[in-house]
């Protein structure tokens, strides 16, 4: 992945580039630069084209870009902090005994069909009383998704909320977001 991204990016950033700058950029042999640029054609990622000295000049399609993009975010992801890692989960289970004073059983990742039957699949604390659903937001670009999807939930569903933020101004961006939907405060705790 990590040299198919390599090679995107490059042809990327020169628009439209010969094989010889690919296979410097790249550090390949000429083979195993082949072999990626036949499965990146053969996958539609990039075009070949031929000029009439018999040269072959590689773009990106539009496939290619968003695979470029997809591979960045997965890089970027697992460069992050995982936010339901590095003790995320258990600052969810106080908060939980916390605001609505139920004893947790067990934590784990489920599929859950709102009213809408739109599927959300989540980490969720079930404890003795009621199940609780763990939502991270972010502003960062990779977790914009994460952000609609945790609102959603909360419209769509009944289930309450640990929703972690990552900074104070977007704390209240979330609790007016909830707030102008009249999402009642007891459905949901922020913890920052």
């Amino acid at each position: 992945m990590l040299i198919i991204a390599e090679i995107l990016s490059y042809i990327n950033e020169t628009g439209e580039t010969r094989k010889t700058r690919i296979l410097y950029a790249s550090n390949l042999n000429t083979r195993s630069l082949m072999k990626f640029l036949e499965y990146l054609k053969d996958i539609g990622a990039v075009n070949e084209r031929v000029d009439e000295d018999g040269n072959s000049w590689f773009s990106l399609t539009l496939k290619g870009r968003k695979l470029l993009e997809m591979i960045n975010t997965v890089y970027e992801y697992l460069e992050s902090t995982d936010p339901l890692s590095n003790g995320y989960i258990e600052k969810a289970m106080w908060a939980v005994r916390d605001k609505w004073g139920d004893r947790v059983l067990s934590v784990y990742t489920t599929r859950i069909t709102g009213r809408s039957r739109m599927d959300y699949q989540v980490e969720v604390i079930h404890g003795a009383k009621s199940d609780y659903a763990v939502v991270f937001m972010s502003r960062r670009s990779y977790h914009n998704r994460s952000v609609c999807m945790g609102l959603l939930l909360l419209l769509d569903t009944e289930l309450r909320a640990v929703i972690f933020v990552e900074d104070p101004g977007m704390k209240s961006i979330v609790e007016d977001l909830l707030a102008s939907n009249n999402v009642s405060s007891e459905r949901f705790v922020i913890v920052g």
